[in-house]
């Protein structure tokens, strides 16, 4: 199941960064997949929804705050994490995120490569960490 996770991720990744968008075809899959994981693994099932929940519902109200900084698919690869992850891990994931996508866009206005108005990918910036901690202590 990591190895599928971490394909997925890979491709939102990319899709992210080359078209500023996350699909829907690939948030459906990852979706799928954390629902099974939580059915497989009840003692932990808990924890992950209430991550899932948490963590979309949190994001709107960012995206909403930030006046669309953070769009539809940010938030739901945010509450597809959380059904993977669970609370302390999406926590960790939503943090990394928020900083170093704000310091990329910060260095990317500041070069020039950015306007203001211009589209920025975060989804990257949640699932590179996502994919770091699968590759260091497994899911």
């Amino acid at each position: 199941m990591s190895l599928a996770l971490c394909g997925l991720l890979l491709l939102i990744i990319a899709t992210d960064f080359e078209q500023y968008c996350i699909f829907n075809d690939m948030i459906i899959p990852l979706a799928a997949g954390g629902v099974l994981c939580c059915a497989l693994f009840l003692p932990i099932a808990i924890d992950h929804l209430i991550s899932a929940a948490a963590g979309g519902v949190l994001f709107l109200i960012i995206a909403i705050l930030s006046r669309g900084a953070l769009g539809g698919g940010d938030i739901k690869l945010i509450a597809c994490l959380g059904l993977w992850m669970g609370t302390k891990t999406l926590f960790f994931i939503g943090m990394f995120g928020i900083l170093f996508g704000g310091i990329s866009a910060l260095i990317m206005l500041l070069l020039g490569i950015k306007s203001r108005k211009s589209a920025f990918a975060y989804g990257p910036y949640f699932a590179i960490p996502a994919i770091a901690l699968l590759l260091i202590r497994g899911l």
